[in-house]
């Protein structure tokens, strides 16, 4: 592992955002409640390996040079900077290990907050601000240096940049905003259903093994935990799921927030061999499923075959680059079989890219890049099976950053191998600076899926994509294979 000095240098320059101010005292406004704007932020870190240092902000009058970034204190947990309109606000923050931490433990809780609100002198809110509140519990000592790169990720999606116009309005604004929102029952919808050639709608998930209940569907599972990790990656958010002991609740809403029903998680320890059960108020009730059961392998009928087996090799579309580091969406990759799976189960074949310099202005070069990464779902599979630890069951991340390197030579530690997946949006303007993009870091524990989004100059440079194959049997139902 990296010494704590290296760490500083080359992992902690966490932006918040930067400020530029074009404030000048000839264009007093004639409302004093927004001729004066205030950008405030707190932040606070609570471990044993770091403190917040030197938080800095710019400010300058009128058109001249911006002048060198004035430090406010070092191991400072908040402040202020102060502009009047027209004007540009913001800050930003740098952490850095502890002189002498505390290395001697073998796991660590790691957590850090930030709040970001702009106000005028009346103290009333002038846009949306940021707030954000990470807390990675138990962390083993091998796994800080990860770890710490997930919360920089988070940082580094957190801009505040405000831009104010002469009348105190904000024109621009970068504290990020959720997309879009969709109806919940959408998301669902794509979480239970694949479009098959015929252009039908067919289930994602197990099959019905009672022919005389077709709407009753069963899905293996290893345990309660692999069972609950499904539920919870087809919400936008897991966060959304409210837990009653081994029960959890998804409150479904449509894209104004307006509630539309329940979909009910319940654990059924194990009578019969069945671990759990889903189902689902009538107003969000999906058509053609009425409940899918959670089973144990023993219950399975025993002709179904294992037709997917780890390590098992694919070729798919993906992303390369050229001698002059332009990015082109017709490149070749090898994707290797993650987990074994029987045909009635979804089999995953990952394959990393190498590092690439996305330089490209070409708008249409994002335009097809963008459908070869993986969905929202997939990339959250992905995470489980990675992420799982060997005391659930599973094999735990070390194994499969040393089993890729093995099979391809791909080191899926660097750059906490993050995923960009297939949701992105164009904001205003017509070039590549106009787009938001989402990711999901691999690295970022079981069941914990910390999606951010990010601009794609700053974030495209050498950056990790996976490109990912799904199948259910012998049927590719995501990605582009190539025979």
């Amino acid at each position: 592992m990296r010494t704590y000095r290296q760490l500083a240098m080359g992992l902690l320059a966490l932006l918040i955002c930067i400020a530029l101010s074009s404030c000048s005292d000839d264009d007093e406004m004639d409302n004093p409640s927004t001729s004066e704007l205030t950008l405030s932020w707190e932040i606070e870190v609570n471990d044993d390996l770091l403190h917040v240092a030197d938080i800095a902000y710019l400010l300058y009058e009128g058109k001249e040079e911006a002048s060198e970034p004035q430090t406010i204190s070092a191991k400072s947990t908040g402040s202020k900077v102060t502009g009047k309109a027209p004007c540009t606000l913001g800050a930003y923050f740098a952490l850095a290990p502890k002189e002498t931490p505390d290395t001697q433990k073998e796991s660590y809780d790691l957590s850090i907050s930030v709040k970001v609100l702009l106000t005028n002198q009346n103290g009333e809110t002038m846009a949306s601000g940021f707030s954000m509140n990470k807390q990675l519990k138990g962390v083993p000592a091998d796994r800080i240096e990860s770890s710490l790169r997930s919360l920089q990720k988070l940082l580094d999606s957190a801009e505040s940049i405000y831009v104010v116009d002469a009348s105190g309005q904000v024109q621009a604004t970068s504290p990020i905003t959720a997309a879009e929102k969709v109806s919940d029952l959408q998301v669902l919808r794509a979480a239970l259903f694949y479009t098959d050639d015929s252009g039908q709608q067919q289930p994602l998930l197990g099959q019905a093994l009672d022919a005389a209940r077709p709407d009753v569907l069963s899905v293996r599972a290893n345990d309660l935990d692999d069972a609950k990790a499904m539920f919870l990656r087809w919400m936008p958010d897991a966060k959304q799921a409210i837990a009653t002991g081994d029960n959890l609740t998804w409150n479904l809403t449509d894209e104004t927030g307006k509630a539309l029903g329940n979909a009910y998680f319940t654990a059924t320890g194990n009578a019969g061999g069945q671990i759990a059960q889903i189902t689902f108020d009538a107003a969000v009730q999906p058509k053609g499923i009425r409940q899918i059961y959670f089973l144990e392998d023993n219950l399975w009928p025993v002709n179904s075959a294992q037709k997917h087996r780890m390590g098992d090799k694919k070729r798919a579309k993906a992303v390369w680059k050229d001698h002059s580091l332009k990015a082109h969406p017709d490149g070749e990759i090898d994707c290797y079989c993650i987990n074994n799976a029987y045909d009635d189960e979804l089999a995953y074949y990952v394959g990393y890219s190498t590092p690439s310099t996305f330089h490209t202005q070409e708008d249409n070069d994002l335009q097809k890049i963008f459908p070869l990464l993986p969905t929202e779902q997939t990339a959250k599979a992905v995470q489980d099976i990675l992420n799982k630890p060997k005391d659930l069951g599973g094999l735990g991340w070390n194994y499969y950053a040393d089993w890729f390197w093995e099979v391809s030579k791909k080191d899926i530690e660097a750059r906490s191998a993050n995923v960009w997946i297939k949701r992105w949006r164009k904001i205003d303007g017509w070039s590549i600076w106009d787009y938001k993009c989402y990711e999901i870091d691999m690295n970022n524990g079981y069941q914990d899926y910390e999606l951010t989004e990010h601009g794609i100059p700053n974030y495209f440079s050498e950056c990790w994509f996976i490109h990912v194959l799904v199948y259910k049997g012998d049927k590719l139902i995501e990605g582009s294979e190539i025979k």
